[in-house]
Parts: C-alpha cells; structure tokens; sequence
C-alpha cells in the first residue's frame, strides 16, 4: 500500500487584509475558509480575536487551518484601530480682535477637544501682523492630536 499526502491547504480571507478600523466603533471579523488539496471546505481556527476598538493601534487574527492527513495552513490579518478625526479648536472671545498700531497683540486665548487625545497641541501663528502698519492680519490657530490630524 502507498501512502500519498496531498498538498497544502489553501486558507483565505474574507474581506480586507489588512484592515482598519476607526477608535471607538466596533469592528466584525468576516473570518476566513479554507479548502484541502481536493477542493473540499475544512474548519478554520481563530485565534487572536480580540481587538480593543478603544484603543488605537495595531492588532491581529490568526487563522490556522489542518486537514485530515496533517497539512497546515494559517493566515494573519492585521488590523488597525485608527484615530482619523481632527480636533475641535475653538476661539475664546471673539474671532477678530482690534488693536491700536503700535499696540502689541493681546491674543485672548484658544481650546481644543479631541476625540481620543486628551492632550492636544495647539500653536498659535501672529507672524503675518504688523503692528506698525494699520491693516487687517490673520492670526492662524492650529490643533494638532497625537496621530498628526491637524485643525486650523
């Protein structure tokens, strides 16, 4: 008698590989198959599961398949949680100040949320004002998160 294994099996995965998901909604895994060497479905084992939508970064699905005569097989996805919303930045007072030329700026301050940060850079940019010259200047306010999504 003759003893012949058969190939590999093949897995494959359903849907996006790699993927993403955005911090905070929830995230489905859609799975994988896999088929033997005749084209005949076998089970698939998921191992790794557990992606954490509330924290940003990167995560992983194993999938791990074995036929009947001991090939193996396995897949990774990888799936990023992300963090794609700009802050909100907001002006404090009004949103147009007037001075007297000569006069120095009294920038009356900003604020920014952020839909995962708490802490949120903000730069405030007066370069353009001459106060020597009598005129109308932009003041540029900038907030920027920790995953570089920028409001101006």
């Amino acid at each position: 008698m003759i003893n012949v294994k058969s190939g590999l099996p093949v897995t494959t995965i359903i849907g996006n590989a790699p993927d993403s998901v955005r911090v905070y909604n929830g995230y489905t895994d859609l799975g994988a198959t896999s088929k033997n060497f005749f084209g005949v479905n076998i089970p698939v084992i998921t191992s790794g599961n557990n992606i954490d939508t509330s924290t940003v970064g990167t995560y992983y699905i194993w999938y791990v398949v074995e036929d009947e005569w001991g090939n193996r097989d396995s897949v990774i996805r990888v799936v990023k949680v992300i963090d794609d919303v700009a802050p909100m930045l907001a002006l404090t007072g009004n949103d147009t100040i007037t001075i007297e030329v000569f006069a120095d700026i009294n920038e009356p301050g900003s604020s920014a949320t952020d839909n995962y940060y708490k802490g949120v850079s903000i730069t405030v940019d007066s370069s353009m004002v001459d106060k020597n010259v009598v005129g109308i200047y932009p003041i540029t306010y900038t907030a920027i998160d920790s995953s570089a999504n920028t409001s101006v």
